[in-house]
């Protein structure tokens, strides 16, 4: 996250993301002096579709950033999905070992799946077959 302030002690604060971007973190100090706090502020972007119909998705977040969040939309025709993926770094934190999981899930069953504790999600596999897609992660650790 950025170290910038978007306010000063005892002044209003009125922040927005730039146009295609939307809030995912904050962070504030407090002074006691002024009795008041100073707020930095993250912003995040949407990537466009990182796959086509029909098409296997294969994504990386680059460097140090990790999934936080996608959206999809469905096509009856291929019955399949285009996805976005949404990228964001933590600040102080740096990708360490990744690894790919195995298939998550098979056709036509369901998928559930926790990353474990300090690890992330840094990469998404999903291979559509037969009017469904199996699912395999990149899950890397953290690094301060």
């Amino acid at each position: 996250m950025t170290s910038s302030y978007v306010n000063e002690y005892d002044q209003p604060l009125l922040y927005q993301c730039p146009e295609d971007k939307f809030v995912n973190g904050f962070r504030s100090i407090h002074d006691n002096t002024s009795n008041d706090r100073r707020t930095s502020v993250q912003c995040c972007s949407l990537k466009g579709y990182v796959n086509e119909y029909d098409q296997p998705l294969l994504y990386q977040c680059p460097e140090d950033k990790f999934v936080n969040g996608f959206r999809s939309i469905h096509d009856n025709t291929s019955n399949d999905r285009r996805t976005s993926v949404q990228c964001c770094s933590l600040k102080g934190r740096k990708k360490g070992y990744c690894y790919l999981t195995s298939f998550l899930d098979s056709y036509d069953e369901p998928l559930d799946y926790t990353v474990p504790d300090g690890h992330y999600i840094h990469g998404i596999v999903d291979f559509h077959e037969n009017n469904d897609a199996v699912h395999s992660f990149e899950v890397c650790e953290f690094e301060e």
